[in-house]
């Protein structure tokens, strides 16, 4: 595994990567980090490129100016960790709020995935910003 600083904006994401192959990222929910996904990760074979990302105010990122959060600026931290990592078209696997994430993402750079997997992710996009501040209230 290989571990990367990615600064996007405000914020200096961890990210992890392993293997070779097909790349998929795995996006975390609110209030986890990237260790979510570390028994998925053993439980993957060859010929795939895994990359675990700390989101934004998450895990092992840090931010040097805190902002608010948004669908939109975690996109932005996604294709900001997809580009310095020279990854094209990733398989994005999301759970709860990382799934959420991963449509957002598809929905502003469709051209920049390969296929998406979203477990227990909220579809209506428009109505998930006041329900994300109550449950990160309540964290």
């Amino acid at each position: 595994m290989i571990e990367h600083r990615v600064v996007a904006g405000t914020v200096e994401l961890h990210v992890e990567v392993s293997g070779k192959g097909v790349p998929v990222f795995l996006l975390h929910g609110l209030g986890l980090r990237g260790q979510l996904w570390n028994r998925v990760r053993q439980s993957f074979g060859p010929g795939y490129q895994l990359v675990v990302v700390d989101l934004r105010s998450a895990g092992r990122s840090t931010e040097t100016q805190r902002e608010e959060l948004s669908l939109a600026r975690w996109a932005d931290d996604l294709e900001a960790v997809r580009q310095k990592l020279g990854i094209d078209r990733p398989v994005l696997v999301g759970h709860s709020l990382g799934g959420s994430i991963a449509l957002k993402y598809a929905l502003e750079h469709p051209e920049h995935v390969g296929a998406l997997v979203l477990i227990g992710a909220e579809a209506n996009l428009s109505n998930l910003a006041p329900r994300m501040n109550s449950s990160a209230e309540r964290i």
